[in-house]
Order: structure tokens, then sequence, then C-alpha cells
């Protein structure tokens, strides 16, 4: 996969967590979940988190060696991003995904078609071509938490698009 692809698939998931976003009502964005039972609100907080950490690791300081910003496995880590983001305002999430979104973009510009394709080239990603962590973060894990949102409303038209 191309790092033009890659970006193309970005900005299609932008669209998508926009059209999601315009359709949600002010009790949804700000309503509390808990840690066994997250709240749309925490869902999206999820999802933004997720992608800051994947603009993160692709920072040039970062790609070769990047930093841990959770500790565990994936079960410890998610929990870890709910207690960070539980109480942040709807506001806050939006700037927070602008940000990841900035970062992704902007770190991946900066790579090389022969970095992402590469499976070797970052020995974190144990013999996986960067394109799939990245696809993998900001495109097919929003994406399925949208789907997934729009079943539990009900929404099964938009769940399917």
């Amino acid at each position: 996969m191309t790092k033009e692809k890659l970006l193309d698939l970005l900005h299609y998931t932008q669209e998508q967590e926009d059209v999601f976003a315009a359709g949600l009502s002010e009790e949804e964005r700000t309503r509390p979940g808990r840690s066994d039972n997250w709240s749309t609100r925490d869902v999206w907080a999820h999802m933004v988190e997720w992608t800051v950490i994947t603009g993160r690791k692709l920072a040039p300081a970062e790609i070769n060696e990047p930093a841990l910003l959770y500790e565990g496995g994936l079960h410890e880590i998610n929990e870890a991003i709910f207690q960070r983001l539980k109480d942040r305002s709807w506001e806050a999430l939006e700037e927070l995904r602008a940000e990841g979104n900035r970062l992704v973009r902007e770190n991946l510009a900066a790579l090389s078609e022969e970095q992402i394709a590469d499976p070797k080239a970052f020995p974190w990603l144990e013999e996986q071509p960067l394109w799939r962590h990245v696809g993998h973060n900001v495109f097919q894990h929003p994406l399925q938490h949208i789907a997934e949102l729009f079943l539990e409303r009900g929404n099964y038209p938009e769940a399917e698009r």
C-alpha cells in the first residue's frame, strides 16, 4: 500500500467520523460511561487516542523506537486510555482528534514508500509492514467502532455503509 493510499484512507475516515459525530445528540457527546460499559463519548475518545498514538509513533524521533505511551497488553492500554480521557469534554476530544490526524498526515508524509512497505524496516512491528499498522489504526479500527455505534443506535443502513 502506498503513502498516498494511506493518506486517502485517513481522509476518508475523517469524513466518516464527521458524518457520525454530526448525528450525535448533546447527551451522546457528554454522557459518561464506565470502565466496563463505555458510552458513545468513551468509544470516541478511545478511537481518537489510537490515532494520536499512531501519529506519535510515526514521528521522526520515535519511528525507530517508539516510546511506550501506555504499559501492558491491549486490555490494560484501553483501560488506561479510558481513565485518562473519561473526563475530557467533547471539544477537547475534537482538538485531540485534529492533532492526531495532523500527526499522522505530517509524519507519514515524511516517510519513504520503502519504509512504509518493508516488513523489516521497523523491528517494533515484528516483521509487519508499517502500512498495515497505520491502516488498521486510522482506518479499520475507527470505522469498525463507528459501525458498531450505528448498530447500537439501530441505524443499520449507516452501519452497513
